[in-house]
This record gives C-alpha cells, sequence and structure tokens, in this order.
C-alpha cells in the first residue's frame, strides 16, 4: 500500500480526489470497493441535468470524453447532480490502441479516481472497465475488486476484425482476473459472444436506427 499526504501543489492532479485511498499496483490506481448493483435504465451524462425524476435511473459515461471533462476538471460542482440518480457507471475516459501508452495509463489512472472520489462520496457505482491491446493489461485491471459488478462499451470495438479481437482477448483477461458476478455491456453483441455473467443494454445509436426502420 502507498498512502501520498495531500498537499494543493497536487490539486490540479486532483491528487485531492484520493487523499485517503489505498493504491494497487506498479501504477499506483487507486482501490475500489466491490459492488453488486445491476442496472438496467441508464442514461448518459449529457442528459442528467435536464432530468426531472432522476432517483430511479442511473448515470452513463459512454459517450465522448469532451461531454464529461468538466466532471474531471470541476468534481464538486456535479456531486449533487450525480447524487440524485439511484448510482453512476463511473467514468470512461478512453483508452484506444493508437494512444501514447501514458495517455492511456492517465486516463485509466483518471477513471479510477473519479470512480473512488464517487465512492467515497456516498454514491452508488458500478466500475467501469476497458483496456486497449495486451500491454494494456498490466495497468487496465489494476484498483478494479474481485467478484463485484462491472461495466463496459463496445462502442467502437467491434468496428473491424482487429478491434473485435483485442475486446475478446481483453473481456478473456477481465473474467481471469476480476472474476465478476455481473457485466454490464453498453452496445452491440460480439459475434459468437456468451457469457451468463454478461447482460446488453443498446446504445444510443442502435435504439436510433430502429426507430429508423
Amino acid at each position: 500500500m502507498v498512502t501520498f499526504i495531500y498537499s494543493r501543489k497536487f490539486e490540479e492532479l486532483k491528487i485531492n480526489l484520493v487523499s485517503n485511498c489505498e493504491y494497487t499496483g506498479y501504477y499506483d490506481m487507486p482501490a475500489l470497493e466491490a459492488t453488486h448493483f445491476k442496472p438496467t435504465d441508464i442514461i448518459p451524462f449529457n442528459q442528467a441535468v435536464s432530468q426531472n425524476n432522476p432517483s430511479d435511473k442511473w448515470i452513463h459515461f459512454f459517450i465522448d470524453d469532451y461531454q464529461f471533462e468538466r466532471v474531471w476538471n470541476s468534481p464538486n460542482k456535479y456531486l449533487s447532480v450525480l447524487k440524485r440518480f439511484s448510482g453512476v457507471i463511473t467514468t470512461d475516459f478512453s483508452m484506444y490502441t493508437d494512444m501514447p501508452r501514458a495517455h492511456q495509463i492517465y486516463n485509466c489512472w483518471r477513471n479510477r479516481a473519479m470512480a473512488y472520489w464517487m465512492q467515497s462520496n456516498g454514491i452508488n457505482i458500478v466500475p467501469t472497465v476497458c483496456w486497449s491491446d495486451a500491454v494494456s493489461y498490466d495497468w487496465c485491471f489494476e484498483g478494479l475488486p474481485k467478484g463485484g459488478s462491472v461495466a463496459l462499451s463496445t462502442n467502437g470495438c467491434l468496428s473491424n476484425i482487429a478491434s473485435e479481437y483485442y475486446f475478446i482477448c481483453g473481456y478473456d483477461e477481465m473474467i481471469r482476473r476480476l472474476e465478476p458476478e455481473s457485466v454490464l455491456i453498453y452496445g452491440r453483441r460480439p459475434k459468437n459472444f456468451h457469457d451468463n455473467r454478461a447482460y446488453f443494454i443498446e446504445s444510443y445509436s442502435q435504439t436510433m436506427k430502429k426507430r429508423l426502420k
């Protein structure tokens, strides 16, 4: 376990979000507690403010990063908004295969830091898990609890044979390391995918395509 003492000089790096947490792994990812929620009624963060009756819904962040960068920049500003909902599927800052490794690690750390901050402020969470290629296995599962609920998205992960291969390999590795009891998957089902722990929720684009038919 590594412990950092909070200082104002860390404020811009958001170390204050995780000042009391335990860190795991070589990259000091904030450690989360397991949760056992299975949300089904979920809406994207960019619709959160306009919701009139949010108490039975969950927020998700399976949208473009720029649409929730503001939560990272000013988390306390959005705390009361997030607390209006049943819970939050935590942030999903991207880790693309063509990103520099340092950027991928940073985005993974941001996902854990935001999840820890939400959990420590009494918000029900389902941690988001994501990966890029096999190299990312060195950090992308660190801090995530074993045996609980996790969430992920297939958006952009099934666009070609290579990306689908990376997704399936990472999914198998995630199952092996985290042994989750349930997996919420937002988006399309991969071909020949079978896992009785997983349940799918249609993405916004899937819903729109159905309405246009």
